[in-house]
């Protein structure tokens, strides 16, 4: 039961990290220095964070494995979070190139 509350609470901080970064912007992006709001990033730093985001992703797969001891759950998290880091991947590249934002 805990360890799908643990889960629970995953998919939930997941869901706010993405409504947050719907959020609107009067503020301009940061490309220099230290930034912990992601959505006050440059598309260019988002990028980034994202590359450096895959091992540790990897990590908490192989914990998330041997935590929970169902392959069938990892593979629908590693799809889910895999997935999500794709299309950020993608987005942020996109606009990055196009001159949006910095």
């Amino acid at each position: 039961m805990e360890k799908y509350l643990l889960l629970v609470i995953i998919i939930s901080v997941e869901a706010i990290f993405l409504l947050l970064q719907k959020k609107s912007r009067t503020f301009e992006l940061r490309d220099k220095g230290i930034e912990i709001c992601y959505w006050k990033l440059s598309y260019r730093r988002r990028l980034i964070r994202t590359l450096w985001f895959i091992p540790i992703a990897v990590i908490e797969l192989v914990w998330f494995y041997f935590t929970f001891k169902s392959g069938f759950l990892t593979c629908v998290i590693g799809i889910l979070c895999g997935g999500e880091l794709i299309i950020q991947l993608v987005y942020n590249y996109r606009h990055w190139k196009n001159g949006d934002g910095g």
